[in-house]
């Protein structure tokens, strides 16, 4: 009963872990724990398949960079430059006949002078201002964040907005959206906001780990959206009458449905690869144009027809670098172009329902579980999880090129912690209870067999609660042991019976068997239990023959302690048997019980009648999957049974001398067709047939019982079966 026992109570461990490592993970999961770690893996497949993917052809990017500064510092100083630049950037791109300019750039503060009692804007500021109002094409920066009153510095916070600007650039209709808690905006100097085509919102918030994933297409101030720098410039096209419109994970912006976090943010997938220029080159080229020279421009301005142009700062000074998952200098800029590209050619990224990620949880778990609870193997209990988890962190890995995202990190953290509870459950238990098995079956079965056992209980017929099993039964006992012990005194008989019960133990061991009981001078041992085997009757028959070769070995140590000779029969017999501990409470046995063990002891018996040291059943003999040569001896009913049955003698090992195993099967053949004549009641070709076999006990049997029927013939019912009247 102990391993029913063991197993019923891994059992409820093995449900008892996968529950609680489900319940745990899918908490921490949904609280977040594993949120940074989820973001690196994330990062890492940005890098591995975006970092070749190019920003669509509709949008550039002009940087101010480190060699711009340098470059055009004695022209204009350190920074930071006249607006009148930005001006000039614009009569470029208009010139080459850009769709759209947006200036990532925060010009809040203007360069005004007081003109006859009234501030008015300077030359170079009135300049941008201009060109912005006549080229059409200009969008320009704002910011709308949630700011502290010692941040705000007197100006104090959640004023509204001028009526003009709300007029202008919130988007209407709007609908779905939640109420943020924004409270401050920082907008163009007065006169550029009304010369802007649109105004676009910057501003990016970084993850928790410092890296910035995402963008807020839309920022709510005091119950109006206002578009970011990513969409401004797409509203053109895309807003219809509908407006904006939120849905839980999704916005919709015209037949664009972009997919939304649970904050309202857009997670960014990224580009490697964007057509970027550099301010000193455009500056370079307006300069050669102005003056007529308009051959061997670095930058033309054609280049930027029909384009989208984003101008941004890319120099470590400048305060606008940023880190993104692609690496740690990014341009701020670069965020809202990745964005914009993403809804120009619907490359969003889809992430798979939470819910998913649960049921992997759990599946995972459950997996882990029963590979290490139930595996044959140490390889399959350990090195099963990891593949199907490898499998799974592959395919989750490589989903990414696809645009799918899956969360990778909490499934791994639950075949992780299943492993470490199974194995630490097991550690502690499975060492007790082995030990437990070792001492009941250590006595019945081989140290290679008990190994097999304790490793995989699953496969083998324990019996604890008593089950019926198919099963090869073996008796043997000594010939003579009654004479001997009146010549030896008991010590001598004790070691005689122990030199012999250990041989005889070892070979039963060697053959896969189990020992069930030593009963004076004889011994029992079966095959099919706990080791289950289909062929378990080849096993059986083979021990039988190696117990009689293993015999003189016996009998020269036994000479050698001057002991006499013995001799043993050996009766095998196989069929279902009642398999179970059986016993009281103070003493158990291992054992098998049942009409075909019985009839096992009874052939034991008949040996001594028939001169083999082997007799085995027809059903033993039925069931051989092994060419042993087996000759037919009787078909005998043993007393106290009214079924006949025919009866064996095993001759020769099948891996014996080829020689040996001719001579066998000459044996078998000849028994066979004496059995046949007899059978037929021809009796003189019978006795002629059994007086050729080597064997002149059998030889006398049949010459006597067919001498017999000679004189007095058998009724015509007669059936050749002869019924044993001792056991």
């Amino acid at each position: 009963m102990i391993l029913q026992q063991l197993k019923k109570k891994n059992l409820l461990w093995e449900l008892l872990i996968v529950l609680a490592v489900t319940g745990l993970i899918s908490g921490l999961y949904q609280s977040g724990f594993f949120q940074r770690l989820e973001w690196m893996t994330l990062d890492q497949r940005m890098k591995v398949y975006r970092s070749t993917k190019k920003v669509t052809p509709e949008i550039v990017t002009v940087m101010i960079d480190e060699a711009s500064l340098q470059d055009m510092n004695s022209e204009l100083g350190r920074w930071p430059w006249p607006r009148s630049v930005y001006g000039d950037l614009l009569e470029f791109m208009v010139m080459g006949g850009a769709k759209a300019v947006l200036f990532d750039i925060l010009l809040t503060q203007n360069e005004s002078h007081t003109e006859r009692g009234i501030i008015a804007p300077n030359a170079s500021d009135q300049y941008l201002i201009d060109q912005t109002s006549e080229t059409g094409v200009a969008y320009h920066s704002a910011q709308i964040i949630i700011d502290r009153e010692d941040e705000a510095k007197g100006r104090g916070l959640d004023l509204p907005l001028p009526d003009d600007f709300r007029e202008k650039f919130a988007v209407r209709p709007a609908s779905g959206f939640r109420r943020h808690i924004h409270n401050n905006y920082f907008l163009p100097f007065q006169g550029l906001s009304q010369a802007s085509k649109g105004i676009g919102i910057v501003g990016l918030d970084a993850d928790p780990d410092g890296v910035i994933r995402r963008v807020r297409l839309f920022r709510e101030y005091q119950g109006e959206l206002f578009p970011s720098m990513a969409v401004v410039p797409l509203l053109d096209d895309l807003l219809t009458e509908k407006g904006v419109v939120y849905t839980p994970g999704n916005l919709a912006l015209g037949d664009k449905s972009i997919p939304l976090d649970l904050a309202e943010d857009y997670l960014v997938n990224p580009y490697g690869m964007v057509q970027e220029y550099s301010v000193s080159g455009i500056f370079h080229s307006l300069k050669m144009i102005k003056t007529g020279e308009v051959e061997n421009l670095l930058i033309y301005p054609d280049e930027f027809a029909g384009k989208i142009v984003y101008i941004g700062a890319n120099a470590a000074g400048l305060e606008d670098i940023k880190t993104t998952p692609m690496s740690a200098k990014i341009p701020g800029v670069m965020v809202h172009v990745w964005a914009a590209s993403n809804i120009l050619q619907n490359d969003f990224l889809k992430k798979a329902d939470p819910a998913l990620t649960h049921w992997l949880i759990l599946i995972f778990s459950l997996v882990s579980a029963l590979a290490i609870f139930h595996g044959r193997h140490f390889m399959i209990r350990s090195g099963f999880p990891f593949f199907v988890l490898g499998g799974y962190l592959y395919f989750g890995f490589s989903a990414y090129a696809g645009n799918r995202v899956y969360d990778l990190v909490a499934p791994t953290a639950s075949v992780l912690l299943t492993l470490l509870g199974s194995f630490t459950y097991l550690s502690f238990t499975e060492g007790r209870d082995k030990k437990k098995v070792r001492q009941v079956f250590s006595r019945y079965v081989s140290p290679e067999i008990l190994t097999e056992l304790l490793d995989k209980s699953e496969l083998y017929s324990m019996g604890e609660v008593g089950r019926q099993e198919d099963m090869t039964i073996l008796f043997s006992d000594l010939r003579g042991f009654t004479s001997m012990s009146e010549i030896l005194d008991a010590a001598q008989i004790v070691d005689l019976l122990n030199c012999h019960f250990g041989a005889m133990t070892e070979v039963v061991f060697e053959h896969q068997g189990t020992l069930d009981k030593f009963i004076g001078d004889a011994m029992m041992a079966f095959w099919g239990a706990p080791l289950r085997v289909e062929n378990h009757a080849d096993h059986a028959v083979m021990a039988a023959l190696a117990m009689v070769e293993k015999l003189d070995e016996v009998n020269a140590e036994l000479k050698r302690r001057k002991y006499p000779e013995i001799k043993i029969g050996i009766g095998l017999n196989s069929g279902k048997v009642i398999l179970g501990n059986i016993g009281s409470e103070r003493k158990m046995d291992y054992t098998v019980i049942g009409d075909n063990v019985n009839l096992a002891s009874r052939l034991e018996g008949v040996t001594k009648q028939y001169g083999y040291p082997v007799i085995i059943s027809e059903y033993t003999w039925q069931k051989l999957v092994t060419d042993i040569p087996c000759m037919v001896v009787d078909q005998i009913r043993v007393k106290g049974k009214k079924k006949p049955i025919k009866i064996y003698a095993p001759l020769a090992s099948p891996d014996g001398p080829d020689a040996q195993l001719a001579a066998a099967r000459e044996k078998v053949a000849v028994g066979e067709e004496a059995f046949r004549l007899y059978q037929a009641r021809q009796w003189d070709l019978c006795m002629d047939l059994y007086r050729s076999l080597d064997n002149t006990l059998l030889g006398e049997i049949y010459r006597e019982r067919c001498a017999f029927f000679k004189q007095s013939p058998p009724p015509p019912e007669w059936d050749g079966v002869f019924t044993m009247t001792t056991k």
